[in-house]
């Protein structure tokens, strides 16, 4: 509640929760990895993708170098700009997958088979 104009007035917040990826429910090749849309504070114009927010260390993401908070900006070259279009580029690739990730402001290709 808050006033305005000496008129009383009620706003209603309802967060919405952030929407996780399990990687699992994915593609097997990312068991043990989580996904999330990238925070608005990590975006830029030039960055733009999915947090890897979660990641078990016996994992093949962890074991091919991944770490969580790696930005995935694309797969198998195609730009991904949020999780949504993550989800529907990942279950159209069959075979390699390859990612494209910055970590500390570095980008580095990841090729997962």
């Amino acid at each position: 509640e808050f006033f305005r104009s000496q008129e009383k007035m009620q706003v209603s917040l309802n967060p919405e929760a952030l929407k996780v990826l399990d990687g699992s429910a994915l593609d097997n090749r990312l068991k043990g990895a989580k996904f999330e849309e990238l925070p608005v504070k990590l975006r830029s114009d030039r960055v733009k993708g999915v947090l890897l927010s979660g990641l078990e260390s016996a994992s093949q993401l962890a074991q091919k170098g991944l770490r969580p908070g790696d930005i995935i900006t694309s797969v198998n070259r195609k730009s991904i700009s949020d999780l949504t279009d993550f989800e529907e580029t990942v279950g159209l690739v069959k075979v390699l997958l390859y990612f494209q990730v910055v970590r500390n402001g570095r980008i580095y290709g990841v090729r997962i088979d």
